[in-house]
């Protein structure tokens, strides 16, 4: 580096350098004896951050003899490598998804240490890579997950009434739906019985399942007596017609309004007992609230 000197002041701002692009250089004059300073855009600052090539000067004084002296130091910049490995993105089961960030005269380090300038993807996670060219560093990241064939369910087979309907819906976005009549809808209305299916297709694949839609029992309905006696016939005071059935509540009480039996169950039953004690034989009163 060279030293300029005046008098009894010195000054140098070293030679002139390159830097990577989108970094910053600090100009730290070396100098003696100097009590002022003022860089090329007016700041008055001992010392200058760059942001940019570009030359720069910095003019020094010493306010004590009146000597002035400059110096100027010219900065370049050096391009960053090329590095992109692409969005977020995701690949199917059984397959491999290869990373490339291949640039011209760079090094490279990746997560797991290899210095490859590809590396292959087996397993879903966050991968990155570092490239260096000419000193100049610069790294990319990218999240990777895996994707199945469509994964749902229409459910259990169900039961219908004559004059109702109900709705399939698998619910799964961004697929594409296809029924057993041609139907390209995410949601299918059912009117009547029978077998019903779905095709559903996504990037990775096509999965299909079916319901069967059987003519349901749908009077619900209490039988009006039942004779507890172990005998085989008839033993239980349960609730009929309740396939379908979603909400349920059902009381027993004497007809001294006392509650006897309560059961949010709609397959439960009475079997004429409380507490474990025979119920005698008489009036009781049941409330059914059901959906």
């Amino acid at each position: 580096s060279r030293q300029i000197s005046v008098g009894s002041i010195q000054l140098s701002l070293g030679n002139d350098t390159a830097i990577c692009e989108k970094s910053i250089y600090l100009i730290a004059p070396q100098t003696n004896g100097v009590t002022s300073f003022l860089w090329q855009d007016g700041s008055t600052l001992p010392t200058y951050t760059a942001s940019s090539a570009g030359l720069f000067w910095v003019q020094v004084s010493n306010s004590t003899n009146g000597c002035v002296l400059r110096d100027t130091i010219i900065i370049t910049t050096k391009p960053l490598p090329l590095l992109d490995l692409g969005k977020d993105t995701s690949f199917c089961t059984g397959n491999t998804l290869l990373l490339n960030a291949f640039n011209p005269g760079s090094q490279y380090i990746w997560q797991d240490n290899s210095t490859n300038s590809t590396f292959l993807v087996n397993n879903p996670g966050t991968y990155w890579v570092q490239a260096t060219l000419n000193g100049c560093i610069k790294k990319d990241t990218i999240n990777i997950s895996r994707l199945t064939n469509p994964q749902f369910t229409l459910g259990p087979d169900q039961y219908l009434c004559q004059g109702l309907s109900l709705f399939l819906t698998p619910g799964l976005n961004n697929v594409s739906y296809r029924w057993q009549d041609g139907n390209t809808s995410s949601t299918y209305q059912v009117n009547k019985i029978g077998l019903f299916y779905v095709d559903i297709t996504n990037t990775c694949g096509t999965t299909r399942d079916s319901i069967n839609i059987l003519s349901g029992n749908c009077t619900v309905r209490v039988p009006s007596a039942f004779t507890p006696n172990n005998d085989g016939l008839n033993d239980q005071l349960r609730v009929l017609g309740t396939q379908l059935i979603s909400e349920f509540d059902f009381k027993i009480f004497d007809r001294y309004g006392q509650l006897l039996f309560h059961s949010l169950n709609k397959d439960s039953y009475w079997n004429g007992t409380f507490k474990g004690v025979e119920a005698v034989s008489g009036v009781y009163v049941y409330l059914l609230t059901y959906k």
